[in-house]
């Protein structure tokens, strides 16, 4: 669109045998696909002279030098979530899901808890099922870890939906509560993921993730500038996206930007700064282009 757009590449340099040290030419160019010329260069960054030169004289190209990295391993421990105390909801019983890093991934839960969700009585708000691992620990350890990211499979959302529908009730939500935040999906929501994972070729698994975490390290140029001169108290990303993967392993993912008229709900832990009312405070989008978009709270 008008806007342009972000791309992101990985390079793979080990079939060059290059070491920490050396130096490689660098040249990044961009070829108008859409002119008559498809090889046209539209656009050209650390060239010299003419647009073409440096595709022929390396000498000509700038250079980077290769930094040693310490790529920090990430271990996964298997944990057992098991249902929270909650009386407002249904929580559910995580009964298989692995913590790597500041991430769980969840494999399996209590279904049967999820079937039997909306015939509950006992519950003042059965309408809503909760999977809660804000409080994840692990053997090794009795302090909760810090969860900023989750992934469910969508079978989860699947039977979310058929309970709901064989019990008539038609404002099911499924609400994650992680260490940073809740994200609460309503009906319309579910139904979104529902579709997207019914789309996948028949053996592939399909997952969605959802993420709240510090936004500060994410900001682009743009979004940096057009927070400058604002009074900010605290920055957050939030994400969601579906993911398939096949029988080989290669995963496909799609983030969600338009919820399609549903409706997601978004609660954050925020203490109010010494001296100043609740009242006084906003809740503000921040697009990609820079636009703060005041939100409802």
């Amino acid at each position: 669109d008008d806007d342009g757009y972000n791309v992101e590449m990985v390079i793979n340099l080990s079939q060059w045998g290059l070491n920490p040290g050396d130096e490689i030419g660098l040249q990044l160019q961009i070829n108008d696909v859409i002119s008559s010329n498809p090889t046209e260069v539209y656009s050209c960054w650390n060239m010299h002279q003419s647009m073409g030169a440096g595709s022929w004289d390396p000498d000509l190209y700038d250079y980077v030098t290769l930094e040693e990295q310490e790529i920090e391993e990430v271990v996964e421990t298997p944990v057992e979530i098991p249902a929270a105390d909650n009386t407002d909801s249904v929580s559910v019983k995580v009964e298989d899901a692995v913590l790597a890093g500041d991430s769980v991934t969840i494999n399996e839960v209590d279904e049967t808890a999820i079937e039997n969700a909306f015939t509950d009585t006992s519950a003042e708000s059965s309408n809503t099922v909760t999977i809660d691992v804000s409080n994840v620990t692990t053997e090794s350890s009795d302090e909760a870890e810090t969860v900023q990211q989750i992934t469910i499979p969508t079978t989860v959302v699947d039977t979310i939906k058929e309970s709901a529908e064989t019990n008539n009730v038609e404002d099911a939500k499924l609400a994650v509560q992680m260490s940073t935040g809740s994200i609460i999906l309503d009906k319309s929501t579910l139904d979104l993921i529902a579709s997207k994972a019914a789309n996948a070729e028949e053996g592939t698994v399909t997952t969605v993730s959802m993420v709240i975490d510090d936004a500060d390290d994410n900001l682009n140029e743009v979004q940096v500038t057009a927070l400058a001169d604002e009074i900010v108290y605290g920055t957050l990303n939030v994400s969601m996206e579906v993911a398939t993967t096949d029988a080989d392993g290669n995963t496909e993912s799609e983030s969600i930007h338009d919820f399609e008229g549903g409706t997601v709900q978004l609660e954050v832990p925020f203490e109010v700064p010494e001296g100043m009312e609740e009242t006084g405070f906003t809740v503000y989008y921040l697009d990609e282009a820079g636009e703060l978009v005041e939100m409802d709270t």
